[in-house]
């Protein structure tokens, strides 16, 4: 996911620096943020992957036919949730001005990187047959 988030960054389209928007949310530095940012980043990202498997298997369909759609689905959700975050608070509570700039690109950006994760956990799940 933070790939995906990059890659849509570093292409122009809009701001997907998640990981440096977190870490100076801490840090109220942009310089220091990256360190703190992919700890919290990538810790979120193994409690939710975590909080996926969970809400996967409690609906009760098999991994290797339904895993990946409705991992898919969760990250729909899941990224639709944290866009509307973004608008309501990061863009108005952030302490650097280039995360404050939060439009439509931006919250299209997080959706679609949350599906890449859903994705992702659901393809985990699949292959490796994981239960909790």
């Amino acid at each position: 996911m933070t790939l995906c988030l990059y890659s849509i960054h570093w292409s122009g389209f809009a701001n997907g620096d998640m990981v440096r928007a977190l870490g100076s949310w801490v840090t109220r530095r942009y310089e220091d943020s990256l360190p703190i940012g992919l700890l919290i980043h990538f810790s979120a990202g193994a409690a939710f992957a975590l909080i996926y498997v969970q809400a996967w298997q409690m609906t009760g369909f098999p991994a290797a036919t339904l895993g990946v759609p409705i991992c898919a689905v969760f990250g729909l959700f899941h990224g639709s949730v944290v866009s509307l975050m973004l608008v309501m608070i990061v863009a108005e509570h952030h302490p650097l001005e280039r995360f404050r700039e939060v439009g439509f690109p931006v919250a299209l950006t997080h959706i679609a990187a949350h599906i890449v994760y859903g994705l992702i956990i659901g393809a985990a799940v699949a292959i490796l047959d994981l239960r909790l």
